[in-house]
This record gives C-alpha cells, sequence and structure tokens, in this order.
C-alpha cells in the first residue's frame, strides 16, 4: 500500500471517529432522528410518525444537528489540515444536507 494511500485511509478514520464523536454527545433523541433521515432514508414525515413527535419539530432537530455537525466538521478539518493534507472531497461541510425534502 503506497504512502498517500495509507494517509488517506488514516485521515478516513480519524473523520469516522470525530463524526461518531460528535453524534455520541447529542441527546438519544436528536441522534435518532439524524441516523434515520442521512442514514436509514426516512423522511421527516416518517420519523414523526414512528416518534410520535411533530413533523416541524423533527425537522427543527434536522436543522440543529445539521448545524452542529459541519461546524465541528469545520473545526476537525481546521485542526487536522494542520498536520497533514486532508482532500476537501472528504470533508463536504458546506454540502451536508439540513433535513430530506419530504412531503409533509
Amino acid at each position: 500500500m503506497s504512502a498517500a494511500i495509507m494517509r488517506r485511509e488514516s485521515v478516513r478514520r480519524n473523520l469516522t471517529r470525530a463524526i461518531l464523536g460528535v453524534l455520541d454527545s447529542w441527546p438519544v433523541l436528536h441522534r435518532q432522528v439524524f441516523v434515520q433521515s442521512h442514514y436509514g432514508g426516512v423522511t421527516a414525515a416518517q420519523i414523526a410518525r414512528s416518534l410520535d413527535l411533530d413533523p416541524d419539530e423533527v425537522r427543527s432537530i434536522l436543522d440543529r444537528c445539521g448545524r452542529r455537525l459541519r461546524a465541528a466538521l469545520r473545526a476537525w478539518r481546521e485542526e487536522v489540515a494542520g498536520c497533514e493534507a486532508v482532500p476537501a472531497a472528504m470533508t463536504p461541510v458546506d454540502t451536508l444536507p439540513i433535513a430530506r425534502p419530504d412531503a409533509a
């Protein structure tokens, strides 16, 4: 394995740890809503129904979570960028969706 690939994998592992650290710091409800939406592909309306919440509350949670995660990733990138080259494509913090669009 080349040195460049090893560096990239190291950065990827560190990024994964950073994301998991941010998610772990959130209240359980926020983490549950965010994971269902962004990793499970569940809409805000579906999450609201399954958790007996108002859809606006779910969208608000997603908005707050997205802002917190983007801020944490920006800080991570600034911290890591001082130590090693971090490909910009690995930290698309400005393109992280805040909430999935849904019909309801």
